[in-house]
Formats: structure tokens, C-alpha cells, sequence
């Protein structure tokens, strides 16, 4: 496999972590910044609590178990479907994440995003699962490294005690 289909795929997985860290960040935000008006009769304020305490983490998993799936792939590597579905997600959570963080009072576009949501990370997962099971077995049982392997000190090895 090339070296740059090998950098792409780890790129994927560590942006959508990141992401999924970002989802969670949010989420902790923006119940401690709602908390302190929870006896408001606003209907705003407890639409982001229950985006903090329930939509945002359970993206955050979404996100988490779409980048292990697709790390499954090996060293096939992210075909172009994977790659536009996960920039439309990504574009998707960045839009939520923007009014969540700016707008947290405006409940109707968030709610308006988060079937969009839904539906893109069904197809992922549904798409990635099926990729899976084209790959040849011993493709996919590679698993790519996060990290490089180490490298061999030199000079002969210690004697045996």
C-alpha cells in the first residue's frame, strides 16, 4: 500500500477523534454554562442540556465507533464514498457545534441538523460495514499502526545472565 493511502486513512481516524473529543468538550461546556439557569422556565435552556447530557456524547460515540470501523479497513484504505460521507458529517457536527456554542437559547436548527445527523452516521457505518466485508481477510486483519514500529538499537545484544 502506498505510504500516502497510509497517512490518509490515520488521518481520518486521528480527525475524527478529535472531533469526538471536541463533541464531549462541548457537551461538559455546555452543561456547566446551562446549570446555573436550570430553575428557568426557558425552553432553549433545557433543549442544550439535554443536547449536553444526551445528543452530543451519544455523537461523540458515533464518531468513536465510525473511525474503528473504517480503521478496519487496514491498508485498503478510505474509498471516495467514506471520505464524502465523513466530510458531510463533519460538516454537519461543525454547523451543530457553532449554534450549540453561539446560539445555545435557538432550539429549531439544531433540532433541524441532528436527523441529518443521524441519517449520515447510519450510512457510514452501513457503508464502512460493507467495505469490511469486501476486503479480503488478509488485507483488513492488518490493522494500520498508529505509531511507526521502533527502531532496532545497534550493537550486539547483551550477554545472557
Amino acid at each position: 500500500m502506498p505510504e500516502s493511502r497510509l497517512s490518509d486513512t490515520k488521518l481520518w481516524f486521528w480527525i475524527q477523534m478529535g472531533v469526538a473529543v471536541a463533541l464531549v468538550v462541548v457537551a461538559v461546556a455546555t452543561y456547566v454554562l446551562t446549570t446555573p439557569v436550570q430553575n428557568s422556565s426557558e425552553f432553549g435552556v433545557f433543549a442544550a442540556q439535554v443536547d449536553a447530557v444526551f445528543v452530543l456524547p451519544a455523537l461523540a460515540v458515533s464518531v468513536t465507533v465510525n473511525a474503528l470501523v473504517m480503521r478496519m479497513h487496514g491498508h485498503a484504505g478510505l474509498s471516495i464514498a467514506e471520505k464524502a460521507l465523513l466530510t458531510i458529517e463533519l460538516g454537519f457536527i461543525v454547523l451543530t457545534i457553532t449554534l450549540q456554542v453561539l446560539c445555545p437559547w435557538l432550539f429549531s436548527p439544531v433540532m433541524l441538523v441532528w436527523p441529518l445527523l443521524i441519517i449520515v452516521a447510519i450510512v457510514i457505518v452501513i457503508v464502512a460495514g460493507v467495505r469490511n466485508a469486501q476486503i479480503p481477510r488478509e488485507i483488513r486483519s492488518r490493522v494500520i499502526p498508529m505509531a511507526p514500529p521502533p527502531v532496532p538499537m545497534m550493537g550486539p545484544p547483551p550477554p545472557p545472565a
